[in-house]
């Protein structure tokens, strides 16, 4: 194994156990939904502690965590912050809903390029990850494909160690229309 250290920005993301747990309640993978955050964290411990009991449920949890972190990396490939989508890449722990997008460089300096989104366009970043959830340029196409997921809306040239395999904008859709994102554009 070769290895390479490099000194970088990455966006960590991590989504809301109660949140997500809820919505995989309303699916009917989870048999209750719990009411705090807390409660919610341990039983996603619980989930992926005994996963071939809880296949359903870990597998939706993994589609989601994967299917956004495409898109957000995505979507800041459009020229603004300075980095292509095939130099940046992500990381994933699913088990904790958490991902990182990082600059996938070996230079001994950043640019601050996240820092600038996160401070100046995240509302707009946020808005298109949204909007590709929602659409894709090979629609009607992939919206009939199953998994919901291609070239043109949710694989990256780059950076993914999964090899573009258990995305599914599906789930995604679902899970902001079932917390209401899609109807208010929060």
């Amino acid at each position: 194994m070769y290895a390479v250290a490099s000194s970088t920005e990455a966006l960590l993301v991590t989504l809301s156990a109660r949140e997500v747990l809820g919505f995989l309640h309303q699916r009917g993978d989870l048999a209750h939904a719990p009411s705090t955050e807390d409660d919610a964290r341990r039983q996603l411990l619980e989930i992926f502690a005994d996963e071939a009991a809880n296949m359903m449920a870990a597998g939706t949890i993994r589609l989601l965590v994967h299917t956004l972190s495409h898109l957000l990396l995505r979507g800041l490939d459009d020229g603004q912050i300075g980095f292509a989508e095939a130099s940046l890449a992500e990381w994933l722990v699913a088990e904790t809903l958490t991902f990182a997008i990082y600059a996938n460089t070996v230079k001994d300096f950043t640019l601050g390029s996240l820092w600038t989104l996160l401070t100046d366009r995240t509302l707009s970043w946020l808005r298109s990850a949204v909007d590709t959830t929602v659409r894709c340029e090979n629609d009607p196409i992939c919206y009939q494909h199953d998994p919901r997921s291609c070239e043109r809306c949710v694989y990256l040239t780059f950076g993914c160690r999964l090899f573009n395999t258990e995305l599914d904008r599906k789930v995604l859709y679902e899970f902001l229309l079932a917390r209401d994102v899609l109807a208010h554009g929060r």
